[in-house]
């Protein structure tokens, strides 16, 4: 008898809800004999299991499927587990038929007489701390969502005396696998589940209660079903119980009790929990703050394999806190929770590349990180990667790539997204210009409170560009992206309190604002806090502090240059040079600043530090003009009258 004539004799049997002996009574005696030898030959593994699935099934009191359909089932799962060590043995077991089609041709019924072998007792106490560890040592092409909930369809299935194929349909349709436990539908079997003693059946019903309704009284009755599996010792339940205690949307916080049961589930093993136990420790949420004892559970943790403790390990090197800031381990921390699959970390891996931080610079492999990121849902690797195709970071600038990451991005809902996209819209970069578009775009980013977001939208009310002008209204999100840090939000702001714009007038607040965008290196905020200084605006009037802010930003601005010879011509701050003021309004004005060409076209016509040159001057002027410069059209129309 060939394999596959075996398994079809077995799923036959099966379908038809009869015993294997009444089903080997039509076969010939060679037949039964060929049969008997392939039952030995494939069935061989599990004779070690079979004696542990015996006291496992009985120690429930109910009727179970004949041996035949649950061997049938165990081998569907790939690997039969052994007996003491709930380890897969050595030589897995594979079905020589595919599994989809003897699934389907599986029937398993509840009969009316239990084999004598089944009537063994087990430990009811032990059984569900058992399953876990039989989930636990499923290799992983075995332990996933649908095979663990097979697992629990079964049991279900007997414990509620469905059959296989119902129960099966009931837990989820056709290629719509749920992710976390029963399907809304199944609550009853979960329950039922619970009623008989089943932990997973209180966690199952605690899951849905919770997860599925608003409903205080469904949300109190899921929590008595999580303390009930908790308290049972079933590790999973208690890790999601202490999270949830410490949840404010869910209730008041139990802090207290919420580290209770992280512990207990840490002490059980559950790595998990040993990471969100360090997350108390980091945050000081129901345990004193300590970086130190955070990064020593995150350790733990890490070396359990749990992804999130080495992401948190990236941070904590990264930052310094608990340990000696450490770019190079936090780098290595990053690529190992990248490499298991963590979204976030590739990401990190991503920016370490790009910005050259604990690692090399290399823009081929940042677009790649972030690439990977973006793909397994990191929130900010579409926009990185968007801006890596924006600025040809890794490889050819490609403005429809970009355009594409950002929408993309935006569509779910990210807000750096949003405002890059906005960016492009705005400028016509790679699309077609739509201040409207830019500025709805803009406000969407900026309600989920996104900084540079604020501060785009807060320009376009300010310009009217696609929206109603609206000064007052600019400076409220100017201010939102200033409190934040933003230092050309805090430039504009101080700005609209020097003009009074959109605000009261105040030149403190002014000279406030610009203060807090100098600290932060910003070269237009500096240039502004210096020219305060040289007016005593806001401020006692202070020509040698103004000239050393002009000085520290020369080269990030022409007006930082006009500022400074001015600060020359006069001997503001510094002793008066007229040929060292016309230098640099020189340099000013060959940078294309109108402001500049006029004041060097003024030193040319006067002689102020050079020589007296009007036709170069009028040069100037014309320049300054074509930029819309008033003052340089009426000097230019005055020199021109001269000269006829």
């Amino acid at each position: 008898m060939t394999p596959q004539q075996f398994w079809k004799r077995i799923a036959a049997c099966n379908a038809d809800g009869g015993k294997l002996a009444t089903s080997l009574q039509t076969l010939s005696r060679t037949e039964a004999s060929a049969f008997r030898r392939e039952w030995d030959r494939q069935l061989a593994p599990l004779r070690s299991a079979r004696l542990w699935w015996q006291a496992y099934l009985a120690s429930h009191r109910f009727k179970t499927f004949t041996f035949a359909q649950f061997t049938t089932w165990v081998i569907l799962q790939g690997q039969p587990f052994h007996a003491r060590a709930l380890k897969p043995p050595r030589k897995a077991v594979t079905l020589p038929i595919e599994s989809s089609a003897l699934l389907n041709a599986i029937q398993p019924a509840v009969v009316a007489q239990t084999p004598d072998l089944f009537r063994t007792s087990g430990k009811a106490d032990r059984r569900d701390n058992t399953l876990t560890g039989v989930r636990r040592a499923m290799p992983s092409t075995v332990a996933k969502p649908q095979d663990r909930l097979v697992f629990d369809a079964i049991m279900a299935s007997v414990f509620v005396r469905k059959t296989y194929q119902s129960t099966i349909a009931r837990f989820w349709p056709a290629d719509d696998l749920p992710k976390e436990g029963l399907r809304p539908g199944n609550l009853e079997i979960a329950q039922a589940l619970a009623s008989s003693g089943f932990l997973t059946g209180h966690l199952h019903a605690a899951r849905f209660l919770i997860g599925g309704s608003d409903s205080k009284r469904k949300r109190e009755q899921g929590l008595r079903h999580y303390r009930s599996a908790a308290e049972g010792g079933l590790v999973e339940a208690q890790y999601e119980l202490g999270g949830l205690l410490q949840d404010e949307e869910f209730a008041a916080p139990d802090w207290d009790q919420s580290i209770r049961w992280l512990t207990i589930a840490a002490d059980n093993g559950w790595s998990d929990a040993l990471n969100d136990l360090g997350s108390a420790y980091f945050k000081g949420a129901g345990v004193p703050q300590s970086y130190e004892r955070a990064v020593e559970l995150y350790e733990r943790a890490a070396s359990r394999g749990c992804v999130m403790a080495m992401r948190n390990l990236g941070y904590q090197h990264r930052q310094g806190q608990g340990v000696p800031a450490n770019p190079e381990a936090a780098f290595a921390w990053f690529l190992k929770a990248a490499r298991r699959g963590d979204a976030e970390a590739a990401n990190n891996v991503g920016v370490a590349y790009d910005k050259g931080t604990g690692v090399a610079v290399n823009p081929k492999l940042a677009r790649s990180w972030y690439r990977r990121a973006a793909n397994l849902g990191a929130a900010h690797a579409p926009n990185n990667l968007g801006q890596c195709h924006l600025r040809g970071v890794g490889g050819p600038v490609n403005l429809a790539r970009a355009r594409e990451c950002f929408e993309n991005g935006a569509a779910a809902g990210h807000a750096d997204c949003m405002n890059s996209l906005g960016t492009m819209v705005k400028v016509g970069q790679g699309v077609e210009k739509d201040f409207a578009h830019a500025a709805d775009l803009f406000l969407r980013a900026a309600k989920q409170g996104y900084t540079h977001a604020e501060y785009n939208y807060g320009l376009m009310l300010f310009s009217g560009q696609g929206v109603a002008k609206d000064p007052e209204e600019a400076v409220q999100w100017y201010r939102k992206a200033a409190e934040k840090g933003h230092p050309q939000a805090q430039c504009n702001l101080g700005h609209a309190y020097l003009k009074g714009t959109g605000v009261s007038k105040d030149e403190a607040a002014a000279v406030s604002w610009f203060r807090n965008g100098a600290e932060q290196g910003h070269a237009l905020s500096k240039i502004n806090l210096g020219d305060c200084y040289a007016k005593g605006v806001g401020v006692a009037k202070n020509h040698e502090e103004a000239v050393r802010l002009f000085r520290e930003t020369v080269g990030a601005h022409p007006i930082a240059l006009e500022n400074l010879a001015d600060c020359y011509e006069h001997g503001h701050g510094v002793p008066k040079d007229l040929a060292e003021a016309a230098k640099l309004y020189r340099q000013a004005a060959e940078e294309g600043w109108a402001s500049g060409q006029k004041n060097y076209a003024r030193v040319l016509e006067n002689g102020l530090g050079v020589p007296a040159d009007p036709a170069t001057a009028i040069d100037w002027y014309d320049k300054a003009a074509t930029q819309g410069d008033e003052e340089s059209t009426q000097a230019l129309t005055r020199l021109k009258a001269v000269n006829r």
